[in-house]
């Protein structure tokens, strides 16, 4: 488990935005999509929702493939104690393209494998299947698991206990429970089962089983940003979404104008470069139907920002700007996608500097600092890239509310948003690893975040000792 800064684990996604704690609509609707499919099981190999990195033509073909029989470490050289480059999960297959001399290791001895890295294959068998980018996503869904929490009403407070069970025959046949689910706790889970006199239940990695009725569902936002290169931004004007839900459009600028239309949540629209200011708000022209004004406070603006010194031609980067709550992925001084984010809010502020991507997770576990009087846990969060001590880019399955700061201070995307970053970002995630490090030879993506225009410090530490208490953490969690 590692500490993060995962924010408002406690509140309900919604699709249109709004918050429904305590309230049983949206479980209510998810439970009955559930309960009409009868078995539904997201641990089928469908394919992953990730963008494939660019083909390279002089890449090694590997020599074999391998599954690990527990976690393995990928070190940096082939003995123990080396600097890590990532990690391989118990019943992940990865690629291998060397055997290599090294000490301490039996059976097939070490073997070079992606990043660069080493493992010692005494705890891997053959295996005829490559590895895949994970997390696994089925093609019909945009997270790679069923996501819930016990219900709770406003406070946080349960509205009734909720009972785990060993299995979900144990539970059909009333055994007593193995557990108890706690409260601000948003639990994975891989299939849903409908029992005969039971109803669904939900069944997690380990096969224990939990009532779905005594559960709120999440539903993770469909959004997804904007490909530049299919949909550029129209000459003499600027890109822009709507952040409420609606966004109403007036005759005239100002806040007595007639409203003439309203633009649905997180639509894409286009607005004049300049506003007019009235009743002290800027407005903006809309271009195309519903013609109008829209109020600054209702719309995200992208603000591109300026070319960043020292990043080359054909160099990716991130650029974040927190006021208009923007991410721009940029190659050299050309914005290839923007989308909308939700950063740190009230006293959780997401820090402004230039960064790396020092650590990317497939999936991990979250949970609030010791002592937090707002207190979570979450597992199984996916495309996860931290980029300074417990702050990261990842998906947030919890809430629709892309625009609006929101976090304990990480940076939230959609989960299609996550995955298409993640997938493009270095250092890369080879197939079948679920982290992965920088390092020499493969530097993180470089981060700017900013306020505007401004300009922010340069805050990259050095590769290999920016983050040794986190990789030491790491470590001891394995």
């Amino acid at each position: 488990m590692l500490v993060a800064c995962d924010p408002d684990a406690g509140t309900p996604a919604g699709s249109s935005g709004s918050s429904s704690a305590g309230s049983t609509g949206a479980a209510s609707e998810a439970l009955s999509e559930l309960a009409s499919e009868a078995v539904v099981s997201l641990e089928a190999e469908t394919g992953p929702v990730i963008p494939a990195a660019p083909a390279i033509a002089e890449a090694e073909p590997p020599i074999g493939h391998r599954v690990a029989r527990k976690t393995m470490v990928v070190l940096a050289e082939p003995r123990w104690g080396a600097a890590m480059r990532g990690r391989v999960d118990m019943g992940n297959p990865f690629a291998i393209y060397e055997f290599v001399a090294g000490k301490g290791c039996t059976g097939e001895g070490w073997a070079r494998v992606d990043q660069l890295g080493h493992v010692c294959l005494r705890d891997a068998e053959p295996s005829r299947r490559p590895g895949k980018a994970l997390p696994l996503v089925a093609a019909d869904r945009v997270v790679p698991f069923i996501y819930a929490k016990p219900r709770a009403d406003r406070s946080g407070a349960l509205l009734q206990p909720v009972s785990r069970h060993r299995s979900a025959a144990g539970l059909a046949r009333g055994e007593a429970p193995l557990d108890w689910l706690q409260p601000n706790h948003q639990y994975a889970f891989v299939e849903s089962r409908r029992l005969p006199e039971v109803g669904v239940v939900l069944l997690d990695r380990s096969r224990r089983a939990v009532r779905a009725d005594a559960l709120e569902l999440e539903r993770p936002s469909n959004f997804a940003g904007r490909e530049l290169g299919e949909r550029p931004v129209p000459a003499g004007g600027v890109a822009a979404w709507s952040a409420e839900a609606p966004t109403l459009v007036r005759r005239e600028p100002g806040l007595d104008a007639e409203v003439v239309g309203r633009v649905e949540y997180h639509r894409e629209v286009h607005v004049d470069i300049a506003p007019v200011r009235r009743d002290g708000v800027d407005w903006y022209a809309l271009h195309g139907e519903p013609g109008g004004f829209v109020s600054d406070e209702d719309i995200r603006r992208w603000i591109p920002g300026a070319p960043l010194a020292g990043v080359g031609a054909d160099e990716l980067w991130l650029d974040v700007e927190l006021s208009e709550q923007t991410l721009t992925v940029r190659r050299g001084e050309e914005p290839l996608f923007v989308t909308l984010i939700s950063s740190g809010a009230g006293d959780n502020p997401t820090p402004r500097g230039l960064y790396r991507i020092w650590h990317k997770q497939a999936l991990g576990d979250m949970r609030s600092l010791p002592g937090d009087p707002d207190s979570y846990t979450v597992e199984e969060v996916p495309w996860v890239q931290y980029f300074h001590r417990r702050f990261a880019f990842h998906a947030a399955f919890w809430h629709n509310k892309f625009g609006r700061r929101r976090s304990h201070g990480c940076i939230n995307l959609s989960p299609r948003d996550a995955a298409r970053v993640f997938g493009q970002t270095a250092p890369a995630m080879p197939g079948g690893w679920t982290f992965v490090y920088e390092h020499e030879d493969e530097p993180g993506t470089t981060v700017r975040i900013r306020r505007g225009v401004e300009d922010v410090p340069d805050r990259r530490r050095p590769i290999g000792e920016a983050e040794v208490d986190e990789v030491l953490a790491a470590r001891t969690d394995e």
